[in-house]
Formats: structure tokens, sequence, C-alpha cells
């Protein structure tokens, strides 16, 4: 993302990645190399186009809750339907939070971020995060940061 406009559109692909990332070990049905996870982590860190195909193999069952791989309608389908449809595992909801401060990178780069009255949540993030950064969160990773009306429209 650029210094400029601190929320420049990702494409949907790499927008749907941030989100699905966490759960290639639940999607036993496609094996995903360690070669494989690497270049997706690279491509979380630093930018870049994962392939459609590619990621329809891994994660059938959300792709095809979505309308298209427009950047906001995937963020809808992850920040809403999503949540509609594994609404029973809260787990697996995708959550908003408010970043209260970052640790020191430990295993990837680790921030600490406050919800609501909860003290703390340790949270994976490949985004570069700050206090008072408004993120979503899907199973304990750093998906997104938001704009104070995303966050507002998705979490409050």
């Amino acid at each position: 993302m650029g210094e400029g406009n601190k929320f420049c559109e990702e494409r949907g692909e790499l927008i749907f990645l941030r989100y699905a990332f966490p759960a290639t070990e639940c999607c036993k049905h496609v094996e995903v190399s360690s070669e494989e996870k690497k270049d997706f982590e690279i491509m979380l860190k630093y930018g870049g186009i994962p392939s459609r195909k590619r990621l329809e193999e891994i994660f059938p069952n959300a792709v095809r809750h979505l309308k298209s791989w427009d950047s906001k309608n995937v963020r809808d389908y992850w920040c809403r339907e999503h949540n509609k449809i594994v609404s029973d595992n809260k787990l697996c909801m995708v959550y908003g939070f408010e970043v209260s401060n970052v640790s020191p990178p430990e295993n990837g780069e680790i921030c600490i971020a406050r919800v609501k009255g909860i003290e703390s949540l340790r949270a994976k993030s490949y985004l570069e995060l700050g206090a008072g950064d408004l993120i979503s969160i899907h199973a304990s990773q750093v998906a997104e940061k938001l704009s104070q009306e995303d966050y507002i429209k998705y979490f409050i």
C-alpha cells in the first residue's frame, strides 16, 4: 500500500488471500505445499496477485459465495456473508479490532489488538500496523487495515 493513500484498493484476489490464508491448514482436500505457502506469505507481505484458479481449487466453498472478484465484493463476502455462514463457529468468524499497540515481531509479524474491553489479542500480521489502526482479523491473522467508514459499516 502506498504512503500517499493509506487505503489504496488492493485487487480482490489478494484481499481474498489475506482472509483465507490462515485456513490453508483446514483445507485438507487440496494439498498446499510449504513452498506454495511461502509464496503466498510473500504476496501477503509485499503484494501480488494470486491465481484465481488456485484460490478456487484451495477454497472452493468460499469462492462459490463470491458475487465477483471485485475488492468490495470480496470484502463484503468475508465481513458479512462469511460470518453468517460460520455463525456457529466463533473461531472462524471475521472480527473488527482497533490496534492498541504493536509488539516486536515473533515468528512473523505479531500485533496486539484491543477490542471493546477485552484486554488483548495476539494476531499474526503481514501488514505494517500502528496504534489506532482499524483492522479485520480472520482465524487469528490480520486480514486488512480498514478505513473508518468500512470499519463502521462491517463491525459497528
